[in-house]
């Protein structure tokens, strides 16, 4: 091609200029010498370009070593002040200044200082890159002086130099109750007498304006103005001002106008982007990317505006439009247009295109119907192959589920450690009262608990054989016995009405257990109470009146406390009942074993001091049923039968 009618020149740099990575960004200089170019890439280096000849007039170095190069994000560079500089993605700043850009001689061409500041904005990850919204030099010829915001901070801040940049110092612009940044724009007007202001957008639709020119502070400089651009919340994008009017795009694509001086809502334009493509399949969820307003651009003689939405380019422009133009005003009178044609409505290619395009709408529609409904089902067989596989159904799971909310709102009922050590001993014996026991048997779940040891100094009062108002403490051995206690196992839920004791005897005193009648305590001295407990069967000693009624009533508690232990029952009544004795004296032959050690035992001054008032029967063992008496005795035999020595 002919050098007269090439219309661009195309050239390389050497290969020895050029960056070790991507270049991330560029920008050009125009001054009375020439254009400079200015680069900086992900190595970390920042290079400025001669675009006639293209040679590397000046390259930077990189803070790190060369093995862990940190990579640059946003450059920018003044012609007049003789400045670049560039940010990190760290967050750091680093200044160059001293450029002679005004001289012909691009080779003499270096900075005189540089300087380094520490990171304004730290990133949350260490590969996490920071969104420089708004980095920009301020052309002042006395100091230069930097405005940088990131994205999700809520202030922006400007770096004042100092002394050719051996110091700085940093004034932070924002307010915390406004939501985080997402547009900066700083209007800088080249007269310094004009005022220069910093107009920002948050992500909750709201604008600020500050003073670009304020006084250094340790505290964050509040806004001049403030208002609501976007009532419907819409994050603001990009904002545009020249004195006159304020315009701001949203993420919606909606742009608004404003007046300059008063702030008032002038003119709202439209998303020029349909909600679906007019061509092509329908996405499923279009990027906010699409939709956004990413540019906004003012005429030079203020009175067109150009705004870019995702792939499409609006233009206003305020006052008549000429009808000769496309676009324009059209009536029959427009030129080079038929009035048949006009009055005919859209053409047949334009309706069946519609047709096509909801069709295709319809079907995504559809489809993502269908996966929704799939996922639901898979969810339903899911939970359905669990209860196959435990073995319920949904109702049981549901009652077991409200049973354990139940279970965990019901509080736990005092152990018998914790109410013994609160309470005092009966007799010298760290045991249970009476209350402790009525409470017990109104819950109808108890365990064996083998694990608490009694002390060699426990003494239990049992009544004597020989003398019914006399009482003997019988020391008993330092070994295990058993306790009562509440189940605190949930595998296996038991439930048991109300405990109801049975009739001692035949007439009314035991036929209701509300009556107010006192029960009549039976001595544990004698036989038939207390039947002798031997290899064999059952001695005729201790065969008597009442003894065929008791010995049944006993068999039966005794099946249904084994059915409700769940363990299996051994020949207890076969173990003898050992007791050591304190007297030396022989056992009579006409009563038990455990009745002569009783009845020989010396009488102690507390047995005596209880048996002052026989009546009262202020021993709460003696006020305690046949029924827990039995179970106590079928404990102690239980215990024997394995081998311990109780």
């Amino acid at each position: 091609m002919e050098s007269s009618r090439r219309l661009a020149d195309f050239k390389t740099c050497d290969l020895g200029d050029t960056h070790d990575l991507a270049v991330v960004d560029a920008l050009w200089m125009s001054g009375p010498s020439g254009w400079l170019a200015v680069t900086a890439g992900q190595d970390g280096r920042v290079k400025l370009w001669d675009p006639l000849t293209g040679i590397c007039i000046w390259s930077s170095e990189p803070i790190l070593p060369p093995a862990v190069p940190e990579p640059c994000t946003r450059v920018v560079a003044n012609y007049d002040a003789g400045v670049i500089a560039v940010t990190y993605r760290s967050g750091a700043i680093r200044v160059w200044s001293g450029f002679h850009f005004k001289i012909t001689e691009r080779t003499n061409i270096f900075p005189t200082c540089s300087t380094t500041v520490s990171p304004l904005f730290t990133p949350t990850e260490e590969n996490e890159t920071i969104d420089v919204l708004a980095f920009q030099i301020d052309a002042n010829p006395t100091t230069p002086t930097l405005v940088v915001a990131f994205d999700g901070d809520h202030f922006f801040h400007r770096i004042d130099f100092i002394d050719k940049l051996e110091s700085h110092t940093v004034t932070s612009f924002g307010e915390g109750t406004l939501g985080t940044l997402s547009a900066v724009t700083p209007c800088m007007s080249s007269d310094f007498a004009a005022s220069r202001l910093v107009v920002t957008g948050d992500r909750l639709g709201c604008v600020g304006v500050y003073l670009w020119d304020s006084e250094p502070s340790c505290s964050p400089v509040p806004p001049v103005h403030k208002f609501e651009a976007f009532r419907d919340g819409s994050t603001i994008t990009s904002i545009a001002w020249n004195g006159v009017t304020l315009v701001t795009g949203s993420a919606r694509g909606i742009t608004h106008i404003f007046d300059g001086l008063s702030l008032e809502r002038l003119k709202v334009l439209s998303s020029p982007v349909p909600p679906f493509p007019r061509r092509g399949p329908v996405p499923t969820s279009p990027g906010p990317d699409m939709r956004a307003v990413h540019h906004i651009l003012l005429g030079p003689n203020k009175d067109v505006i150009f705004v870019g939405v995702g792939d499409r380019v609006l233009a206003w422009k305020p006052g008549p439009v000429a009808r000769y133009l496309r676009g324009g005003m059209r009536t029959r009178a427009v030129p080079r247009k038929s009035p048949k044609k006009v009055q005919s409505g859209s053409a047949k290619w334009s309706r069946q295109f519609e047709m096509k395009h909801h069709i295709v709408e319809s079907k995504g529609i559809m489809d993502e119907e269908d996966r929704h409904q799939s996922h639901i089902r898979s969810n339903l067989y899911q939970q359905r192959a669990q209860l196959r596989k435990m073995g319920l159904s949904e109702d049981e799971v549901v009652q077991y589920i409200l049973m354990m909310s139940r279970d965990e709102d019901t509080p736990t009922p005092p152990t018998p450690q914790a109410t013994a050590s609160t309470r005092p001993s009966i007799n010298g014996l760290d045991g249970l009262t009476d209350e402790e026991l009525a409470a017990a048997l109104e819950e109808g779940m108890f365990e064996l608990d083998y694990d608490r040891p009694i002390t060699a100094s426990g003494l239990v009062s049992v009544p004597s054989s020989s003398s019914s108002s006399a009482h003997t403490p019988v020391p008993l051995s330092p070994s295990r016995t058993p306790a009562l206690r509440p189940s605190s196992s949930n595998s296996k839920v038991q439930v048991s009405p109300r405990y109801v004791p049975e009739p001692m005897q035949a007439g009314i005193e035991g036929s209701s257990p509300s009556s107010p009648t006192p029960r009549r305590p039976i001595p544990l001295g004698q036989a038939e109470h207390f039947p002798v407990v031997g290899s064999g069967t059952v001695s005729p000693a201790s065969s008597v009146s009442g003894g065929s009624a008791t010995s049944s009533r006993r068999n039966s508690n005794t099946s249904a406390y084994s059915e409700t232990q769940r363990r299996p029952f051994k020949s207890a009544w076969n173990a003898p009942l050992r007791v050591s004795s304190s007297s030396t004296s022989a056992a009579s032959p006409s009563t038990s074993p455990v009745a002569n050690v009783i009845g020989r035992s010396p009488p102690t001054p507390s047995s005596s001091r209880i048996v002052a008032n026989p009546v009262q029967q202020t021993n709460s063992f003696d006020d305690m049923d046949d029924d827990l008496r039995f179970a106590l005795e079928l404990s102690l035999a239980e215990a024997r039968s394995r081998g311990e020595n109780v």
